[in-house]
C-alpha cells in the first residue's frame, strides 16, 4: 500500500501527497502503521462536559435569559434597550459558552438550529399575542434575535472544534 500511485490500494480513491491514511476508507499506508503518533485516538483532544444533563441545564439557563428579556421588553416600542441587551448579547454569549463546553459529536450543530427556530417561533407567537397582530417589523425582530442566538451557538461549536483539533495535534499550531 504505497503512496506512490496517489491512490489508495484498498478503495482506489485519490489520496493527497504525504497522507498517512486514506480519508475515505481509513486504510493506513506503509510506515504510518508503525508510527504510534500517526494512530491517534479518534477522541484525541476532546474535552468538555458529557451527557444530556449539562445541555438541559444550559438550555434551561438560556430559556431563563429569554424570559428575562420579555420581562424587560416594552410592548409599546418592542426594542427596549434592556431586552435587546439580553436577547442580542447575553443570550448568544450564554449559548456560545454552552456550545463550547458541551461535548457532543455529529448532532451538535442541529441543537443550535433547533433552538434558534424555536426561539423565532416563540418570539413571533408572544409578540402576536401581546400586540394582537403581526407586522413585518415583528418578524424582523424575531429573526434578528434568533439569528444572534444561532450565531452564538455556531461560534461556540466552531471554537470547540478548533480547540479540539489543536489539542489533538499541537504541531499544527
Amino acid at each position: 500500500m504505497a503512496l506512490r500511485s496517489r491512490t489508495c490500494a484498498n478503495c482506489g480513491v485519490s489520496v493527497p501527497a504525504g497522507a498517512r491514511q486514506c480519508p475515505y476508507c481509513g486504510t493506513w499506508f506503509e510506515g504510518a502503521a508503525a508510527d504510534p503518533a500517526a494512530r491517534a485516538d479518534p477522541g484525541a483532544g476532546e474535552f468538555g462536559l458529557r451527557g444530556r444533563t449539562p445541555l438541559v441545564v444550559g438550555l434551561g439557563g438560556a430559556l431563563l435569559l429569554y424570559g428575562l428579556g420579555w420581562l424587560l421588553e416594552d410592548p409599546r416600542y418592542w426594542l427596549a434597550d434592556e431586552a435587546v441587551a439580553v436577547w442580542a448579547a447575553a443570550l448568544p454569549l450564554w449559548l456560545l459558552l454552552l456550545a463550547f463546553g458541551w461535548r457532543l459529536g455529529r448532532g451538535a450543530w442541529l441543537g443550535g438550529i433547533a433552538f434558534a427556530l424555536t426561539l423565532f417561533a416563540v418570539h413571533l407567537a408572544v409578540t402576536w399575542a401581546l400586540a394582537g397582530r403581526l407586522q413585518d417589523d415583528h418578524v424582523g425582530i424575531a429573526a434578528l434575535f434568533a439569528g444572534a442566538a444561532l450565531g452564538g451557538w455556531l461560534l461556540g461549536r466552531g471554537l470547540h472544534l478548533l480547540l479540539r483539533r489543536l489539542r489533538a495535534d499541537p504541531g499544527r499550531a
